[in-house]
């Protein structure tokens, strides 16, 4: 959602001034650790944009895959503990499966054959269901368990590197955030579920599901950035910041793309309405082009 919001008072120059003084040190002056730098050059070595111009990422293995143990196991035990809550609750069993069959009618998970892969040559990631009752879209939503350890005590996450922050703290975009006299707000949509993971490394990302408990238990691959996985926040936000450093060119709209946004929310500003819609502009311009988009844009 975008929204633009005048402020009517004129920020005290000397406050403004105070901020830009008591800055709080920014992220890409911070030293990184030898997993962070690994992750940071891992991403510009292997980062792709597809003939749509979506990104495609592959997951920063700072320890080998070969550590992974047999996955699947846990992963039946899993989906068959919630089909069991599911004939205590119709309406969850409803709310998950819906939010399942949207996940693979939008293409972000599609059928494979389980016998593809060796137990050593793939993973699979149980799941379960965050309600948030106080959402005003989804309700539920199924998240993947990368954390849960295999058959030889490793995870998936155990293995993946992290990266380092990207983001800004909240306090400080909200601080800059009361300086402009214009100011807007966007929600990017399905911010993780917009970037591709690269097909070899979608056997990581299996999952087990079916639609129905008389049915034989299918293996699906995720082939997105997955929510629950270490490296998906780095990999989600470090494909913002490089859409900023290829339009350096456009010093406020890179600005912007790399101080202003927070998880997947944008709030930032400009001095005059002109200038807000212009930067708006650049804004759904190398995004729609990026193939992401916002919930709702109003100017």
């Amino acid at each position: 959602m975008l929204n633009l919001h005048i402020n009517g008072t004129n920020i005290d120059n000397q406050l403004k001034q105070f901020w830009e003084l008591e800055e709080i040190p920014n992220v890409k002056d911070k030293l990184l650790t030898s997993e962070e730098q690994f992750v940071e050059t891992h991403f510009q070595n292997t980062y792709a944009c597809n003939s749509d111009g979506r990104f495609v990422v592959k997951l920063p293995f700072y320890k080998s895959n070969s550590e992974l143990g047999d996955s699947k196991p846990a992963a039946i035990s899993r989906l068959l503990a919630m089909e069991r809550k599911f004939k205590n609750n119709p309406d969850f069993e409803k709310q998950y499966k819906e939010f399942m069959n949207e996940y693979e009618s939008l293409g972000h998970m599609s059928l494979v054959n389980s016998r593809s892969h060796t137990s050593k040559d793939q993973n699979f990631l149980p799941h379960h269901a965050v309600i948030k009752p106080s959402s005003l879209t989804t309700k539920l939503r199924v998240v993947f368990d990368a954390s849960c350890k295999t058959t030889n005590g490793t995870s998936l996450n155990s293995l993946l590197g992290v990266g380092p922050k990207l983001q800004r703290d909240i306090f400080e975009i909200l601080l800059n955030f009361r300086i402009p006299r214009i100011v807007f707000t966007a929600d990017i949509e399905k911010m993780y579920r917009q970037i591709l993971v690269a097909d070899e490394d979608q056997k990581y990302q299996q999952i087990l599901w079916r639609n129905n408990s008389s049915e034989n238990i299918r293996t699906y691959k995720l082939k997105t950035v997955t929510y629950g996985l270490a490296s998906a926040s780095f990999l989600a936000t470090r494909c913002i910041k490089q859409i900023a450093l290829d339009d350096k060119d456009n010093p406020n709209l890179s600005r912007v793309l790399q101080e202003d946004i927070y998880m997947d929310d944008l709030l930032s500003g400009a001095d005059t309405p002109n200038n807000a819609i212009s930067i708006c502009k650049d804004i759904a311009h190398v995004f729609e082009y990026s193939r992401i988009s916002f919930k709702k844009m109003e100017f």
